[in-house]
């Protein structure tokens, strides 16, 4: 058991550093394009995120894992929250959240603290929503279902996006690309999904991103936004029409309510 706390320690410790970097100097310029090619391309699940949370905070206590710099933290609050409060394993994102959150005068309405996703400090049942944004899988999943279904109302409603890692074509390029990420993130699967529903009695999921990801080299085109138009919309009747192709999208959306604990 010792080991495995060691262990885990380690990979936070890997993960708060390799942020802290980020945040702080950024990307490579050119690692940084070739990164944002292919997000350009996964609109439809961030469109999505952006949805839902503007429907279920208004008026709300809101917890955002991972917060980074704070741009969803105020933007969630210029939607409609209550009240917003941002953690990360990162003292330079939560640094900068703060700044943020001075500048557009947020000071009253936000909270930010460095703090461990998989050991939350906050007493039970202290918020209706909780929120992340590509953070999961950056944890050790079940311990992260279970701290944020703890600290949830029992009324309370989760939502995350989250990238897959079941897509071979996307995985070969996550080889290729290493320094873009931290060595112990692990893209969603199948399993991680199945977890939440032992933590949580409604779990709905929504699958984006398969067909898009072939328009990449014609981002630059003024037909873009159309192409990708149409191919949301193909990727729409696929995941439904055919199960199976839910396993080569690139980005889930995960909303989860009435936790079992």
């Amino acid at each position: 058991m010792a080991i495995e706390q060691n262990n885990r320690d380690e990979v936070l410790q890997r993960e708060k550093a390799f942020h802290d970097h980020i945040f702080e100097k950024g990307y490579d310029e050119n690692e940084r394009n070739v990164v944002l090619k292919y997000y350009d391309t996964a609109r439809a699940s961030e469109e999505y995120l952006h949805t839902v949370l503007t429907r279920i905070c208004q008026g709300k206590k809101a917890l955002e894992y991972g917060c980074g710099p704070g741009g969803w933290t105020l933007t969630t609050l210029a939607n409609g929250a209550a009240h917003v409060t941002g953690i990360d394993l990162s003292d330079t994102a939560i640094r900068k959240a703060k700044e943020s959150a001075s500048e557009y005068h947020a000071e009253e309405s936000t909270e930010y603290y460095v703090m461990n996703a998989e050991d939350l400090t906050f007493p039970p049942k202290s918020f209706d929503v909780c929120y992340g944004n590509a953070i999961l899988h950056h944890l050790d999943t079940e311990q992260a279902y279970r701290q944020i279904a703890r600290i949830l109302r029992p009324d309370g409603i989760a939502v995350f996006r989250e990238p897959l890692g079941m897509n071979p074509l996307i995985n070969i390029y996550r080889r290729m690309t290493p320094s873009l990420r931290t060595p112990d993130e692990h893209p969603f699967v199948m399993r991680d999904i199945a977890l939440a529903n032992n933590i949580f009695r409604n779990v709905a999921v929504e699958y984006f991103t398969f067909l898009p990801l072939a328009l990449t080299p014609f981002r630059r085109w003024k037909v873009f936004p159309k192409m990708l138009s149409v191919a949301e919309g193909i990727d729409k009747i696929l995941f439904k029409v055919l199960p199976f192709t839910r396993r080569f999208a690139w980005m889930s959306v995960l909303v989860m309510s009435n936790p079992r604990v």
